[in-house]
C-alpha cells in the first residue's frame, strides 16, 4: 500500500489482515496468489493433512529487543494544517482529460484528517517495517514483509510480521519462508518505538508487533 493513499484506502488496507493477507486490494487475477482455507490445505495426497501447511497466528512478538524508528514526512502532496490541527492529503487523482501533447491530465482531489489519526497509521506502518528488519537481519531472512491490521483482538491498530507459503492450484509449495514461524516469533520485537513528524509536530507511539504465517493459492 503505498503511504500516500493510506487514508483513502484505510478500510481495505487495514482489512488485509482481518482475516488473510494479500499484496494488493481488489479481486485476484489469474494466477495471483489468495489465501486458502487452512483446514483443506495439502502438499500431499489426497486426505493427507498432516503435512498441510496452516496459517498461524497473528501471535505477539516475544523478543524485548529495544527497536526504534523515527519517520520524518517528505511527501509535498501531505501538509500539516495548523489551524485544523490536522494532515490535507492527496486522495485521489481526477482525469481532466489530454494536454496539447496528447498526453493525459490529471489534478489531485485533496481530502483532511484528523492529525492523530494519520500519524497512528504512519507510526504503525513504520513499527512493522522495523520490526521486519529488524527480524530479519536476527534469522538471516530476506523475506520478512510487513503489513498493518485492525483485525488483532485487542488491538485498535497493530503491525504485523509476515511470511508467506505460496502453494499452485493443486496444493503444491511453490515457495515457502525460509524462517520457522516459531523462530521468527521468537526474534519479532513485541512492541517499536515509532515516531512520526511533520512540520512542527510529532508524535510517539509503542506500535505493539505480531507476527503471521499466511498460506495462500495460486488461482
Amino acid at each position: 500500500m503505498k503511504r500516500r493513499a493510506a487514508l483513502t484506502t484505510t478500510a481495505t488496507a487495514l482489512s488485509l489482515l482481518a482475516g488473510c493477507l494479500s499484496d494488493a486490494p481488489g479481486a485476484p487475477r489469474e494466477s495471483d496468489p489468495v489465501a486458502t482455507d487452512s483446514s483443506v490445505q495439502s502438499t500431499g495426497g489426497a486426505g493427507d493433512e498432516s503435512t498441510a501447511p496452516t496459517s498461524r497466528g497473528p501471535t505477539r512478538g516475544e523478543s524485548d529487543a529495544d527497536v526504534e524508528t523515527r519517520v520524518v514526512e517528505s511527501d509535498a502532496d501531505v501538509e500539516y494544517l495548523a489551524d485544523e490541527h490536522a494532515v490535507r492529503y492527496v486522495a485521489r487523482w481526477r482525469n481532466e482529460g489530454r494536454g496539447e501533447d496528447g498526453e493525459p491530465t490529471r489534478e489531485p482531489e485533496y481530502e483532511t484528517t484528523p492529525f492523530e489519526d494519520w500519524a497512528e497509521i504512519q507510526c504503525v506502518e513504520a513499527a512493522g517495517r522495523a520490526a521486519a528488519d529488524h527480524a530479519g537481519a536476527a534469522l538471516g531472512a530476506s523475506d520478512v514483509g510487513a503489513a498493518i491490521s485492525s483485525g488483532v483482538a485487542g488491538e485498535d491498530l497493530a503491525a504485523v510480521v509476515v511470511v508467506e507459503t505460496v502453494l499452485d492450484r493443486d496444493g503444491e509449495v511453490v515457495r515457502e519462508p525460509a524462517v520457522g514461524f516459531d523462530g521468527l516469533v521468537a526474534a519479532t520485537p513485541a512492541s517499536v518505538d515509532a515516531t512520526y513528524v511533520i512540520a512542527d509536530e510529532a508524535y510517539s507511539m509503542d506500535a505493539p508487533v505480531y507476527v503471521r504465517h499466511s498460506v495462500l493459492r495460486q488461482q
